[in-house]
């Protein structure tokens, strides 16, 4: 077509819109690609992200229980302590007495009144210990359909005694 006429011009215009129509729709479908790949890519950083944010989650929750557990294991030592102490009281009481008791009847005596009182003795400190056992075991206990009421006067004297010895040791009056 003889581009110097009127249909020539209108011919060339209309190729070179087709011209850049086709490349307008390739740079859009370049764009579109690389569009598309910047979103798996993005896509994937976010997956790798929650990925790292759930390992990461989970190692501070096993290093928060680890620290929880040697919490309860500093608290446990201290309280053994206080419980070998208590406990070895009333244990030395009744060795004592039982000694005693060996002595007195090795020797013949037949002072029966001495003997029972070095009998009630053991048992008064048998029954101390035991106390003492119970209230350990009511202290750890996390079963809430045992509990019942209580003597609250008698509870805080329990602890009392309980910790007096430990006060002594630590020089607390």
């Amino acid at each position: 077509i003889d581009s110097s006429n009127e249909m020539g011009q209108l011919s060339q215009a209309f190729n070179k819109m087709a011209d850049d129509l086709q490349q307008s729709m390739n740079s859009l479908e370049s764009e579109v690609k690389r569009r598309e790949t910047s979103e798996d890519e993005l896509m994937q950083s976010h997956l790798n992200l929650e990925r790292r944010v759930y390992e990461r989650t989970k190692e501070l929750e096993k290093t928060y229980q680890q620290l929880a557990h040697a919490g309860r294991l500093t608290a446990l030592g201290e309280m053994a302590t206080g419980i070998a102490h208590e406990v070895r009281q009333p244990l030395a009481i009744i060795d004592l007495e039982n000694r005693s008791l060996t002595n007195y009847f090795d020797n013949k005596h037949t002072d029966l009144e001495r003997a029972k009182a070095s009998a009630v003795k053991i048992s008064d400190q048998v029954k101390r210990t035991d106390k003492i056992i119970d209230n350990m075991r009511a202290f750890a206990r996390t079963d809430i359909s045992d509990l019942q009421s209580i003597d609250i006067l008698e509870q805080v004297s329990i602890a009392a005694s309980f910790f007096r010895e430990q006060c002594k040791l630590q020089g607390i009056d």
